[in-house]
């Protein structure tokens, strides 16, 4: 829920060389771009028989307090199969992250490749799964609506984070390797600011109005307040009597048709 930006790469052609090419100059385009910050490049390989169930994917992929785990977590990759939700793992890849500022979610750009088939529990058996993810590919959301907070700057800071992550992504596509970007905000098809705030408005009324409604079912059956980060937004009341207008339209909108 929120306004993101989802964002999806693929190289057509190319090995690892090729790969690790492309990120780096990727990299380099971020160091040149006023980020809060930029990690450093990170690369990694599994050998292919780890990432099945058993006691070597437990330590690699389970295990929470080991720093590897979230090496490797950020490269994950979920599909459905048979109902069931999946985290496939890399068994190789290079990324690194950014973060644009305050409020606004880090961003992981990369490459990498996957499993043709990995192995797991369905239902009451093991079952070998097709992935379907083919060659050197990447796929991450970016939530960049709370940059919006005042506390942090406002619509200011907002639109600041916000088109950081889309001017990544335009350099990404000057590199080749965009397969699809979803911008919540639609700047990344209309290129209009306007737009952009509108959408932002919309959402933070809309999701203030939810977390509203939340937290008075929880105050009502004494489970105490919904945790969000809209509601730390100063003008939050005013945005969540605007959001539940919108949705009582909706609702009405809705009763009309049928």
């Amino acid at each position: 829920m929120g306004l993101n930006i989802h964002y999806s790469f693929k190289l057509n052609s190319g090995g690892a060389e090729l790969a690790r090419e492309k990120i780096m100059a990727l990299r380099q385009s971020a160091l040149d771009l006023p980020f809060a910050e930029v990690g450093e490049l990170v690369e990694f390989q599994v050998e292919a028989g780890e990432l099945d169930l058993g006691e070597g994917a437990a330590r690699l992929f389970r295990d929470r307090s080991d720093p590897q785990y979230w090496i490797r977590a950020n490269a994950n990759r979920g599909i459905f199969h048979d109902r069931y939700h999946f985290s496939i793992p890399a068994r190789q890849a290079i990324y690194f992250q950014v973060w644009p500022g305050e409020g606004c979610e880090t961003a992981f750009f990369g490459l990498a490749m996957y499993p043709e088939t990995i192995v797991r529990q369905v239902g009451d058996r093991l079952e070998e799964i097709d992935t379907n993810i083919n060659g050197w590919c990447w796929f991450d959301l970016c939530k960049t609506q709370y940059a919006s907070n005042p506390h942090y700057g406002g619509l200011e800071h907002f639109l600041k984070c916000h088109l950081l992550i889309i001017k990544m992504l335009d350099e990404a596509r000057q590199l080749g390797i965009v397969e699809n970007v979803a911008d919540d905000g639609t700047y990344w098809g209309q290129r209009d600011t306007e737009a952009l705030i509108n959408a932002l408005e919309e959402h933070n009324a809309l999701v203030a109005a939810i977390v509203g409604q939340l937290g008075d079912a929880l105050d009502r059956v004494g489970q105490g307040q919904a945790q969000a980060p809209i509601a730390s937004y100063p003008n939050f009341e005013y945005l969540e009597a605007k959001g539940s207008m919108h949705l009582k339209d909706n609702e009405s909108e809705s009763a009309e048709k049928q």
